[in-house]
């Protein structure tokens, strides 16, 4: 029994792992500024109405730099004033993806990698958004 007991743990355990890592990774990568992606993530969060996950990433947002009005217009983001161009290219794939992955086609795709060129570097051609919502 101990040992079904101790095989579950450690298969845990390299689970676990395993979601440290990739969220370690995805926040380190140089696609886009922490601060852009925590509060991708925020907005994701709201989304998948996840009470534990917002609560903790609009914590880190504020610490980040991020204002109460613009946590709050997140929602509203593509008509709001609160957001640059290059944040709301950032946040508006999120959304489309959080809501369904599979509706963000190769146009889209094309109109982000076109907007990164455009603005410069820190818009990856959108691996980056595969990146923040992609299941661990």
């Amino acid at each position: 029994m101990s040992q079904i007991c101790f095989g579950r743990w450690r298969t845990g355990w390299r689970f676990f792992e395993t979601i440290i890592a990739h969220t370690e990774g995805m926040l380190t990568a140089r696609t886009l500024p922490k601060t852009l992606k925590e509060l991708v993530i925020v907005r994701a969060s709201q989304l998948n109405r996840t009470p534990y996950c917002l609560a903790l990433n609009t914590t880190i947002c504020r610490k980040l730099g991020w204002t109460d009005v613009q946590l709050d217009a997140l929602p509203e983001t593509a008509g709001s004033e609160e957001f640059r161009e290059r944040e709301k290219a950032a946040i508006h794939p999120a959304e489309v993806m959080t809501l369904d992955v599979h509706s963000f086609d190769d146009p889209k795709f094309s109109q982000l990698r076109s907007f990164s060129a455009r603005v410069g570097k820190g818009v990856d051609g959108g691996c980056w958004a595969l990146q923040l919502l992609q299941p661990v």
